[in-house]
Protein backbone atom coordinates (compact mmCIF):
# COMPACT_ATOMS: atom_id res chain seq x y z
CA UNK A 1 0.00 0.00 0.00
CA UNK A 2 1.29 3.47 -0.82
CA UNK A 3 1.69 6.13 1.83
CA UNK A 4 -1.28 8.30 2.74
CA UNK A 5 -0.78 11.98 3.58
CA UNK A 6 -3.10 13.59 6.09
CA UNK A 7 -3.43 17.22 7.13
CA UNK A 8 -5.24 18.42 10.25
CA UNK A 9 -5.92 22.15 10.53
CA UNK A 10 -7.84 24.24 13.05
CA UNK A 11 -9.12 27.27 11.16
CA UNK A 12 -10.09 29.34 14.17
CA UNK A 13 -8.69 32.82 13.70
CA UNK A 14 -8.34 32.43 9.94
CA UNK A 15 -7.12 35.72 8.44
CA UNK A 16 -7.52 35.23 4.68
CA UNK A 17 -9.51 32.42 3.06
CA UNK A 18 -7.98 33.05 -0.39
CA UNK A 19 -4.49 32.52 1.00
CA UNK A 20 -5.71 29.39 2.74
CA UNK A 21 -7.11 27.96 -0.52
CA UNK A 22 -3.81 28.62 -2.29
CA UNK A 23 -1.79 27.14 0.55
CA UNK A 24 -3.79 23.92 0.93
CA UNK A 25 -3.67 23.30 -2.81
CA UNK A 26 0.14 23.43 -2.67
CA UNK A 27 0.27 20.73 0.04
CA UNK A 28 -0.90 17.88 -2.25
CA UNK A 29 -2.32 15.70 0.52
CA UNK A 30 -4.78 12.81 0.35
CA UNK A 31 -6.98 13.62 3.36
CA UNK A 32 -7.73 16.92 5.11
CA UNK A 33 -9.43 17.16 8.50
CA UNK A 34 -10.66 20.66 9.35
CA UNK A 35 -11.92 22.12 12.60
CA UNK A 36 -13.95 25.36 12.51
CA UNK A 37 -14.49 24.73 8.81
CA UNK A 38 -17.59 26.91 8.89
CA UNK A 39 -15.26 29.93 8.68
CA UNK A 40 -14.61 29.26 4.98
CA UNK A 41 -16.71 28.44 1.93
CA UNK A 42 -16.16 24.73 1.44
CA UNK A 43 -17.68 24.85 -2.04
CA UNK A 44 -14.98 27.33 -3.06
CA UNK A 45 -12.34 25.23 -1.32
CA UNK A 46 -13.32 22.16 -3.33
CA UNK A 47 -13.44 24.20 -6.53
CA UNK A 48 -9.95 25.67 -6.10
CA UNK A 49 -8.23 22.58 -4.70
CA UNK A 50 -9.91 19.80 -6.66
CA UNK A 51 -10.87 17.49 -3.78
CA UNK A 52 -13.22 14.81 -5.04
CA UNK A 53 -14.99 13.99 -1.78
CA UNK A 54 -16.13 16.19 1.09
CA UNK A 55 -18.08 15.46 4.27
CA UNK A 56 -19.28 18.39 6.36
CA UNK A 57 -20.77 18.27 9.84
CA UNK A 58 -24.22 19.83 9.99
CA UNK A 59 -23.64 21.77 13.21
CA UNK A 60 -20.14 20.92 14.42
CA UNK A 61 -17.97 23.04 12.13
CA UNK A 62 -15.99 19.90 11.26
CA UNK A 63 -15.16 18.83 7.70
CA UNK A 64 -13.31 15.99 6.00
CA UNK A 65 -11.97 16.20 2.45
CA UNK A 66 -10.20 13.63 0.32
CA UNK A 67 -8.50 13.62 -3.06
CA UNK A 68 -10.01 10.19 -3.81
CA UNK A 69 -13.43 8.77 -2.80
CA UNK A 70 -12.46 6.72 0.26
CA UNK A 71 -15.04 7.79 2.89
CA UNK A 72 -17.63 5.00 3.05
CA UNK A 73 -19.57 6.35 5.99
CA UNK A 74 -19.18 9.50 8.11
CA UNK A 75 -21.15 10.05 11.30
CA UNK A 76 -21.34 13.11 13.53
CA UNK A 77 -21.62 12.94 17.32
CA UNK A 78 -22.40 15.63 19.86
CA UNK A 79 -20.09 15.35 22.88
CA UNK A 80 -21.78 18.10 24.88
CA UNK A 81 -20.95 21.72 25.75
CA UNK A 82 -20.22 22.54 22.09
CA UNK A 83 -17.75 19.68 21.56
CA UNK A 84 -18.28 17.25 18.70
CA UNK A 85 -16.58 14.69 16.49
CA UNK A 86 -16.83 13.07 13.08
CA UNK A 87 -16.12 9.36 12.72
CA UNK A 88 -15.24 8.33 9.17
CA UNK A 89 -15.04 4.77 7.91
CA UNK A 90 -12.12 5.01 5.46
CA UNK A 91 -11.49 2.21 2.98
CA UNK A 92 -8.54 2.25 0.67
CA UNK A 93 -8.16 -0.85 -1.50
CA UNK A 94 -8.40 -3.85 0.89
CA UNK A 95 -7.55 -1.71 3.90
CA UNK A 96 -9.92 -0.11 6.38
CA UNK A 97 -9.35 2.30 9.23
CA UNK A 98 -11.26 4.85 11.27
CA UNK A 99 -10.56 8.56 11.12
CA UNK A 100 -11.92 10.62 14.01
CA UNK A 101 -12.01 14.40 13.60
CA UNK A 102 -12.49 15.95 17.04
CA UNK A 103 -13.15 19.38 18.48
CA UNK A 104 -13.18 19.76 22.25
CA UNK A 105 -14.33 23.10 23.59
CA UNK A 106 -16.10 24.67 26.53
CA UNK A 107 -14.85 24.84 30.10
CA UNK A 108 -12.34 22.23 31.22
CA UNK A 109 -14.89 20.92 33.77
CA UNK A 110 -16.87 19.53 30.80
CA UNK A 111 -13.91 17.44 29.64
CA UNK A 112 -14.68 14.24 31.63
CA UNK A 113 -18.22 14.17 30.23
CA UNK A 114 -16.96 14.72 26.68
CA UNK A 115 -14.28 12.03 26.91
CA UNK A 116 -16.70 9.51 28.41
CA UNK A 117 -19.04 10.09 25.45
CA UNK A 118 -16.13 9.71 23.03
CA UNK A 119 -15.20 6.32 24.50
CA UNK A 120 -18.79 5.33 25.18
CA UNK A 121 -21.00 2.74 23.45
CA UNK A 122 -22.07 5.09 20.63
CA UNK A 123 -18.60 5.83 19.22
CA UNK A 124 -15.43 3.94 20.04
CA UNK A 125 -17.00 0.90 21.67
CA UNK A 126 -19.39 0.43 18.77
CA UNK A 127 -16.61 0.89 16.23
CA UNK A 128 -14.46 -1.82 17.85
CA UNK A 129 -11.14 -0.70 19.27
CA UNK A 130 -9.31 -3.49 17.39
CA UNK A 131 -9.51 -1.49 14.16
CA UNK A 132 -6.70 0.88 13.16
CA UNK A 133 -7.66 4.42 14.07
CA UNK A 134 -6.34 7.97 13.71
CA UNK A 135 -7.71 10.66 16.01
CA UNK A 136 -7.00 14.28 15.08
CA UNK A 137 -8.25 17.67 16.16
CA UNK A 138 -8.29 20.46 18.69
CA UNK A 139 -8.04 19.06 22.22
CA UNK A 140 -8.21 22.44 23.97
CA UNK A 141 -6.24 21.21 27.01
CA UNK A 142 -4.35 18.08 27.95
CA UNK A 143 -5.01 17.94 31.68
CA UNK A 144 -7.95 15.57 31.52
CA UNK A 145 -6.39 13.51 28.73
CA UNK A 146 -3.52 12.49 31.02
CA UNK A 147 -6.00 11.51 33.75
CA UNK A 148 -8.44 9.59 31.56
CA UNK A 149 -7.33 5.94 31.57
CA UNK A 150 -9.25 4.65 28.49
CA UNK A 151 -7.63 7.37 26.42
CA UNK A 152 -4.09 6.65 27.63
CA UNK A 153 -4.48 2.87 27.38
CA UNK A 154 -5.79 2.78 23.81
CA UNK A 155 -4.24 5.74 22.00
CA UNK A 156 -0.66 6.79 21.43
CA UNK A 157 0.24 10.36 20.64
CA UNK A 158 2.03 11.04 17.35
CA UNK A 159 4.15 14.17 17.54
CA UNK A 160 7.53 15.57 16.46
CA UNK A 161 10.38 14.81 18.84
CA UNK A 162 11.15 18.45 19.66
CA UNK A 163 8.65 21.29 19.56
CA UNK A 164 5.01 20.15 19.82
CA UNK A 165 3.21 23.45 20.37
CA UNK A 166 0.66 24.65 17.80
CA UNK A 167 -0.97 27.67 19.47
CA UNK A 168 -0.74 30.62 19.07
CA UNK A 169 0.69 30.30 15.57
CA UNK A 170 2.83 33.45 15.74
CA UNK A 171 4.68 32.18 18.82
CA UNK A 172 3.44 28.66 19.69
CA UNK A 173 3.43 27.78 23.39
CA UNK A 174 0.55 25.29 23.81
CA UNK A 175 0.08 21.89 22.13
CA UNK A 176 -3.66 22.25 21.52
CA UNK A 177 -3.79 20.47 18.15
CA UNK A 178 -2.79 16.82 18.23
CA UNK A 179 -2.75 13.49 16.43
CA UNK A 180 -3.23 10.11 18.12
CA UNK A 181 -3.08 6.63 16.61
CA UNK A 182 -4.19 3.14 17.54
CA UNK A 183 -3.34 -0.26 16.04
CA UNK A 184 -1.83 -0.91 12.65
CA UNK A 185 -0.92 2.73 11.83
CA UNK A 186 2.71 2.96 10.72
CA UNK A 187 3.97 6.52 10.96
CA UNK A 188 6.51 7.57 8.34
CA UNK A 189 6.60 11.29 9.07
CA UNK A 190 4.86 13.76 11.35
CA UNK A 191 5.35 17.53 11.28
CA UNK A 192 3.98 20.76 12.64
CA UNK A 193 4.07 23.14 9.69
CA UNK A 194 5.46 26.39 11.06
CA UNK A 195 6.97 28.36 8.18
CA UNK A 196 6.14 32.05 7.80
CA UNK A 197 3.21 31.31 5.50
CA UNK A 198 1.55 28.96 8.00
CA UNK A 199 2.13 31.34 10.91
CA UNK A 200 0.09 34.07 9.20
CA UNK A 201 -2.82 31.89 7.99
CA UNK A 202 -4.65 31.67 11.33
CA UNK A 203 -4.09 31.33 15.06
CA UNK A 204 -3.30 27.58 14.95
CA UNK A 205 -0.53 25.69 13.15
CA UNK A 206 -1.45 22.73 10.90
CA UNK A 207 -0.31 19.15 11.52
CA UNK A 208 0.95 16.85 8.75
CA UNK A 209 1.05 13.04 8.96
CA UNK A 210 2.49 10.60 6.42
CA UNK A 211 1.47 7.01 7.26
CA UNK A 212 0.76 3.54 5.96
CA UNK A 213 -1.45 0.73 7.24
CA UNK A 214 0.06 -2.47 8.53
CA UNK A 215 -0.80 -5.60 6.55
CA UNK A 216 -1.54 -7.28 9.87
CA UNK A 217 -4.76 -5.27 10.07
CA UNK A 218 -6.73 -6.09 6.94
CA UNK A 219 -10.39 -5.92 7.99
CA UNK A 220 -13.01 -8.38 6.79
CA UNK A 221 -16.73 -8.40 7.62
CA UNK A 222 -17.97 -11.17 9.92
CA UNK A 223 -21.65 -10.63 9.10
CA UNK A 224 -23.98 -8.71 6.84
CA UNK A 225 -26.64 -7.74 9.41
CA UNK A 226 -24.75 -4.86 11.03
CA UNK A 227 -22.61 -2.46 9.02
CA UNK A 228 -19.95 -1.97 11.67
CA UNK A 229 -19.35 -5.59 12.74
CA UNK A 230 -15.82 -6.09 11.51
CA UNK A 231 -12.78 -7.77 12.94
CA UNK A 232 -9.09 -7.42 12.20
CA UNK A 233 -7.28 -10.46 10.84
CA UNK A 234 -3.64 -11.11 9.90
CA UNK A 235 -2.74 -9.96 6.42
CA UNK A 236 -1.75 -13.44 5.21
CA UNK A 237 -5.23 -14.73 6.09
CA UNK A 238 -6.73 -12.55 3.36
CA UNK A 239 -5.05 -14.57 0.61
CA UNK A 240 -6.71 -17.74 1.91
CA UNK A 241 -10.24 -16.30 1.92
CA UNK A 242 -10.76 -15.43 -1.74
CA UNK A 243 -13.36 -18.18 -2.06
CA UNK A 244 -15.60 -16.53 0.53
CA UNK A 245 -18.59 -14.86 -1.12
CA UNK A 246 -19.37 -12.06 1.33
CA UNK A 247 -16.13 -10.30 2.13
CA UNK A 248 -15.08 -6.79 1.32
CA UNK A 249 -12.18 -6.28 -1.08
CA UNK A 250 -12.22 -2.52 -1.50
CA UNK A 251 -14.21 0.26 -3.07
Amino acid sequence: MRNLRLLSFNLKGLRDSASFFSWIRSQQVDIVALQYADLVSLDELVFYTGFSQIRVGQRSGLALLASVPIFQQVQEFDLGAGASCQVADVRFSIYRFLLVNLRLCGGFWFRPQQLHRLFGPDIFQRSHLALPCILVGDFFDGIWLSMFNPFQQNLKRVAPFWCRATYPACFPLIARDRIYKMNGILVNQVEILYCIRERFLCSHLPLFLNFTLSQDFISLPVGLKLFDKFKSVPGNTFMNLRSVDNFYVGS
